[in-house]
C-alpha cells in the first residue's frame, strides 16, 4: 500500500510540479508579454503625445497664417480703396491740368483792340492778334481777365513763351474790341 500510496504521491508531486512549471512559463511569458504590452502602449502613448503636440502646434501656425491672410487682405482692400480714391483725385487733377493747358495754348479770342495810356508814349492804340507779331513770334493763344481795378492780358507763343500785360481801368479809354474765332457748324 505504501508503494501504491507513494507511487501515486509521487506522480501527484510530478503533476504538481509540471503544473507549477508550466504555470511559472505562463506566468513569465505573460509578465513579458504584458510587459511588452505596456512597453507598446507607452510608446503609443508618446507617439500620441507628440503627435497632439504637433497638431497643436500647426493649428497655432495655421491661426496666425489666417491671421495674417486676414490682416493682409484687410490691409490689401484698405490700401486698395486709398489707391482708388488717389486714382480719383488724380484723374481730378489731370483733367483740371489739361484745361488750364489748354487754355493757354488755345482760345477762340483772335485779336483785342483798345486804347491806353502807356507813360513812355501818352495814349496809344494797342492791338494784340493771333499769329506772328512784330517781335516775330507767334501768339497762338490770348487771354483776358478783368479784375476789380485792371485788365490782365495773357499771351502764348508757339515757343511755350508766356507774357502777361496788365491794364488799369483808369489807364484804358473808349471800349475794348475782341474778336473771337468763328464757330465751325457740325453736320
Amino acid at each position: 500500500m505504501f508503494t501504491t500510496y507513494s507511487f501515486t504521491l509521487t506522480v501527484l508531486v510530478i503533476v504538481l510540479l509540471v503544473l507549477l512549471i508550466r504555470s511559472i512559463r505562463t506566468g513569465i511569458e505573460l509578465r513579458e508579454l504584458l510587459d511588452g504590452c505596456t512597453k507598446a502602449q507607452r510608446h503609443n502613448q508618446d507617439i500620441i503625445e507628440s503627435n497632439t503636440k504637433t497638431i497643436r502646434s500647426l493649428e497655432r501656425q495655421l491661426q496666425r497664417a489666417k491671421d495674417y491672410t486676414d490682416l493682409d487682405l484687410k490691409e490689401a482692400n484698405d490700401k486698395c480703396v486709398i489707391l482708388r480714391e488717389d486714382l480719383k483725385e488724380s484723374r481730378k487733377l489731370l483733367r483740371e491740368a489739361a484745361n488750364k493747358l489748354t487754355d493757354y495754348l488755345l482760345s477762340d479770342i483772335t485779336s483785342i483792340k483798345f486804347t491806353a495810356n502807356i507813360p513812355t508814349k501818352g495814349w496809344t492804340k494797342m492791338e494784340f492778334k493771333l499769329g506772328v507779331v512784330s517781335c516775330g513770334k507767334e501768339v497762338t493763344a490770348l487771354h483776358w481777365t478783368e479784375k476789380a481795378d485792371r485788365y490782365e492780358l495773357r499771351q502764348t507763343c508757339s515757343d511755350g513763351e508766356r507774357k502777361e500785360f496788365t491794364y488799369f481801368k483808369e489807364d484804358i479809354a473808349g471800349r475794348i474790341e475782341m474778336a473771337y474765332a468763328a464757330i465751325k457748324p457740325t453736320l
